[in-house]
């Protein structure tokens, strides 16, 4: 028999691992409220070993989709670890404000014109240095099919000669 002392979150499934290395899965509907301060299921029929202890439990969202829930909370807490999403634990996390977004705080449309601007010379130089090369002479530059072509043409000339 497993015995809550508060009312089960609705819509959660509680897995419930035990000191004997069993897991049951249980959702709130499964239990039952006695005189009001307590809520209990029978896990016996779930379990190997029916007599034994819980050693801890964890619980989900019985949806698989996702669902957000806005809470207030009305007293202070502390928070002693986290897991992120890859699976490390921090004891502590820095948060930094930032400043909202106002009319004076945005770049304005000529700021955004320049910047989009320097963006695509700084693209049109990258993809110009990736054509394999050359040589630039002042603000010419001279690619190598170029310089090749040249050097083809010249040997001709050397070999009619």
């Amino acid at each position: 028999m497993l015995t809550f002392t508060a009312d089960p979150f609705t819509d959660t499934v509680f897995h419930v691992y035990t000191v004997a290395g069993e897991t049951v899965k249980v959702s709130a509907d499964d239990f039952q409220e006695d005189h009001g301060d307590e809520w209990t299921v029978d896990l016996s029929d779930d379990l190997d070993d029916g007599i034994t202890e819980v050693d801890h439990i964890e619980y989900y969202a019985e949806t698989e989709q996702t669902q957000y829930e806005t809470i207030r909370l009305q007293e202070p807490f502390e928070i002693i670890t986290y897991t992120d999403s890859d699976g490390d634990e921090y004891e502590s996390a820095d948060f930094e404000r930032s400043e909202p977004h106002t009319d004076d705080n945005y770049i304005t449309e000529e700021e955004w014109r320049d910047q989009q601007e320097r963006h695509d010379e700084l693209i049109e130089k990258y993809e110009d240095s990736q054509g394999g090369g050359g040589i630039t002479i002042g603000d010419t530059s001279i690619p190598n099919e170029l310089i090749g072509l040249g050097l083809a043409v010249a040997a001709a000339i050397g070999l009619l000669r």
